[in-house]
């Protein structure tokens, strides 16, 4: 069948548009993807917020509470000579706390130089070493 002989069973049908309850999308504009609301997500948004400003309206409006009829007097009940509850008395105040004896520091003299000999600044510094020991001749 040749693209320009259609059958009448296929005839191309404008589609009835459904609604769309989609909050958001992406869009896609070169190689960047841009997120976007869709009106549906707009309508709810203004909505929402209407409702919630409508209700503070009205409970502001239709408050039962009325200011001149609000008791505003404060009783106090007058203290009873004897309660029935044990009654909170202050502690006593605590006994200053001891003080630390620290036995007292001497100053501790500085431990002597060891004594430096006096050589020559050219001499070795490895020690020198000693003659080995002749055997003692008896006398004659």
């Amino acid at each position: 069948m040749k693209p320009d002989q259609q059958s009448p069973s296929h005839k191309s049908k404008p589609r009835k548009r459904r609604m769309n309850l989609e909050l958001y999308y992406w869009e896609q504009v070169g190689n960047r993807f841009y997120f976007r609301y869709t009106p549906f997500a707009l309508i709810l948004t203004i909505a929402g917020g209407l409702f919630v400003i409508a209700m503070l309206f009205i409970f502001m409006i239709f408050d039962s509470r009325d200011p001149q009829k609000t008791d505003t007097k404060i009783t106090v009940p007058s203290p009873s000579p004897s309660p029935s509850y044990p009654l909170l008395q202050p502690a006593p105040p605590s006994p200053p706390p001891a003080r630390v004896n620290r036995p007292p520091q001497f100053a501790t003299p500085t431990p002597p130089a060891p004594p430096t000999r006096n050589r020559n600044a050219n001499d070795p510094i490895a020690p020198q070493q000693t003659p080995p020991a002749q055997p003692s001749i008896p006398p004659p």
